[in-house]
C-alpha cells in the first residue's frame, strides 16, 4: 500500500506528474532521494539504482504545476 504522505517535499518542476483524487505527484527520478523527502522509493533504471519521491500535495486546479527546462 503506499504511503498517502503530506508534501514534505515537492519540485518546483516535474516532468512526470500525475494527478489523481485531489493530489499531484511527481514520479521524476532522481540519483539520491532528495532532501526533505518523507517517502523516498528505491527504482532501478538499467545498472543505475535512482530514487523517486512519493510525497504527495493537494492538487492544485488538475495541474501539477511547470514541467523543468532542458538547457
Amino acid at each position: 500500500m503506499p504511503c498517502m504522505c503530506a508534501a514534505d517535499y515537492f519540485p518546483k518542476c516535474c516532468d512526470k506528474c500525475r494527478s489523481f483524487s485531489g493530489v499531484d505527484v511527481c514520479d521524476d527520478a532522481h540519483p539520491q532521494c532528495p532532501k526533505g523527502c518523507s517517502a523516498c522509493r528505491a527504482m532501478q533504471t538499467g545498472r543505475v539504482k535512482m530514487f523517486r519521491c512519493a510525497d504527495m500535495r493537494s492538487t492544485i486546479n488538475d495541474t501539477c504545476g511547470p514541467r523543468c527546462k532542458k538547457n
